[in-house]
Parts: structure tokens; sequence; C-alpha cells
């Protein structure tokens, strides 16, 4: 609203010259005309700078989910009330194990030799062949300190459906085949919000952008070490096809910092695992990640794919002596020296 008030500011201004004096009217019309009209024409050739969209490319309301009466969000994952350990808890499979830490109930990707995209597989829900909407939401930041460079956000239509869904969980570091799409907030330049392929060709550590795509509102966002909540959701349309709107909001003032949206997304390229992904372009960065939520009928909950803290079991018998043992995921210190005395 700021252009609108400065230019009927000015244009007042110019009317009220008329009631001036003879001698300075000829002045201030002068000054006020070419005001109001520089301020027009900058309004005019720079939509974006001032009234900032606050709409999709279809007219509809760009809007939190928390906020929307439309949409029933469901946990998925949260790490609260955690003991410090590299386990992110029987919903989640991390790659790689160390690089994930669960603590104050968060869960950190601290970036190790300069290693891309480590993922953390949701592993009870995907997304179904449903031609149905859906939506993930997660509050992201950077850890205090951590150098600006990567990104991080979500990982969809990993496996595409055709692997199992463990394999599918095993997909990380580079594209390939069926690796999925990345929806993600930038951490460098100017930051913003795009959309990536992690399937356009083998064996490659390259995410580029996907085609089709478009930024909505922009308003000079990075990945900071403020708390940023990041919506996704994946409306059907006609022809197998689907639209893809990400949306980045502070958390706590509830305001919207970007939106991007992807037209003319095959459906079947979504179908697979569900994760989250954190990609460092350097070693001293460490993204946080912190209440994970899904919702929409395309996803399928699989409550039985549940994984530890029993990792797996052995036994061995010899000459009559039956020995057992018991591999558990990593629990934390004072657990696990628990478990050493048992």
């Amino acid at each position: 609203m700021i252009i609108p008030c400065v230019t009927t500011y000015w244009l007042c201004r110019v009317f009220k010259s008329f009631s001036c004096s003879q001698h300075d009217r000829s002045v201030k019309w002068t000054h006020g005309y070419f005001s109001a009209v520089w301020i027009f024409s900058l309004w005019l050739i720079c939509p974006h700078v001032g009234l900032a969209s606050s709409q999709w490319s279809d007219g509809t309301p760009i809007t939190r989910f928390d906020k929307r009466s439309d949409c029933v969000m469901v946990s998925a994952a949260n790490w609260k009330n955690l003991p410090k350990r590299h386990w992110a808890g029987p919903t989640i499979w991390t790659n790689r194990l160390q690089d994930w830490t669960a603590q104050n109930g968060t869960l950190t990707c601290q970036a190790r030799n300069n290693l891309p995209c480590r993922t953390a597989h949701l592993l009870t829900y995907d997304l179904s062949d449903r031609s149905e909407s859906f939506r993930i939401e997660v509050v992201i930041r950077l850890s205090p300190g951590s150098v600006q460079a990567g990104f991080a956000g979500f990982l969809i239509g990993a496996g595409e459906g055709r692997l199992d869904h463990r394999g599918a969980a095993m997909i990380h570091h580079s594209s390939g085949k069926g690796g999925g799409v990345l929806a993600v907030v930038e951490t460098v330049g100017e930051g913003g919000l795009s959309f990536r392929d992690m399937a356009h060709s083998l064996t490659q550590s390259t995410f580029p952008l996907l085609d089709q795509q478009q930024t909505i509102v922009q308003n000079m966002i990075r990945l900071g070490y403020h708390r940023m909540v990041l919506n996704l959701e994946g409306i059907p349309q006609s022809g197998g096809l689907y639209t893809l709107r990400l949306s980045v909001w502070s958390q706590h003032a509830g305001k919207l910092l970007g939106a991007r949206e992807l037209t003319s997304m095959s459906a079947n390229r979504l179908r697979g695992n569900i994760a989250l992904i954190a990609h460092a372009d350097g070693k001293n960065v460490a993204h946080i990640f912190e209440d994970l939520k899904v919702g929409g009928d395309r996803l399928q909950f699989h409550p039985h794919r549940t994984f530890g803290p029993i990792a797996g079991t052995l036994y061995s018998l010899s000459n009559r002596t039956l020995k057992l043992g018991t591999q558990f995921m990593h629990l934390g210190e004072a657990l696990e020296k628990k478990r050493r005395r048992l």
C-alpha cells in the first residue's frame, strides 16, 4: 500500500497548487506534476516494489496451512523430549546416520566433508498414485554460526513408486533415475525458493532447476538463523499433471516471505517417498528442522513401516550353548551406558 498512498499524496499536492497564489503556482504545479508522474511510472514499471502479490497464478490466496479450514495436518515426526542421539526415531530413516542428530527438540543435519544432499526419509507416509492433493510442512532454520551455503527443504517422489520403500529410503547424495523432485529454500546469493531436479541423469551431484516454475512473491529471503515455516502443496490438474506450490513464512510474525509455483509436473514423478533434504556447499553448515507435518488424500499411511530401536538380532548355538545378541540404533549416551550394563 506504500506506492498508492504516496501517489495520492502527490496528486493532492498537485490539486492544492491550483489554490496557491499566481506567483508560485507554476513552480508548484511543475514540481507536483513531475513527482506524481515519476511515482506512478515506477509503480507501473516495477509492480513488485511496494505491493507484493498475495495470490497464486490462478487467483487463489496464498495462506498458511494452519490458517486454512480445509487443511487437516497430522504430525509425522517430532523430536521433542528426546535425548541427544543420532537415531531420529522410528518414523525416520536418515542418510547417513552420523550426519543427523536429534537434540533440543529438533533434527539437525551437520555438513561433513562437503557431502551433498543429506536426506531424512519419512517411513510411515508416502505419496500414492491417487490423483488427490497433498501438503507437507516443516519449521526450518540454520544453526547459529553456520555458513550460508546450500539449500534445504523437501524431497518428494523418491523412487517414483517403482522401488521398495526401503530402497527408496536410501536415496541421497547424487541425482539419478527416480531420484525425485526437490522443493527447497536457498541459503546462497539472494536466496529464494526453487524446484530442482534430482532425477535428471545418473550419478550426478548437481541439481538443476526444473522448467515451468515462476516466482509469485519474493522478498529477498535467505534461509537464516530465525525459524521459517516451509509449506509445500500439490494440486492435481487435468491430463495427469500437478501444480506444486511452495511458500515460506516467518514463524513468529506470520509474514509471507516468498512463494514459488511449478506447473505441468507429471503426477507419476511425485509417487514415492517423502524426505527432508539438507544440502551444504561448505563444511560449517548445519540445517535444523522441527515439527514435520503432512496432510492430504494423496498421502498413504503405513504404520507398520517403523524401524527401531532394535535394528537386528543375532544368535548362535554351539555345544548346547545358546548366545543371543541385539543391535540397537543409537539411543543417546545415557541410554547407551545402561544398555552396555545389561
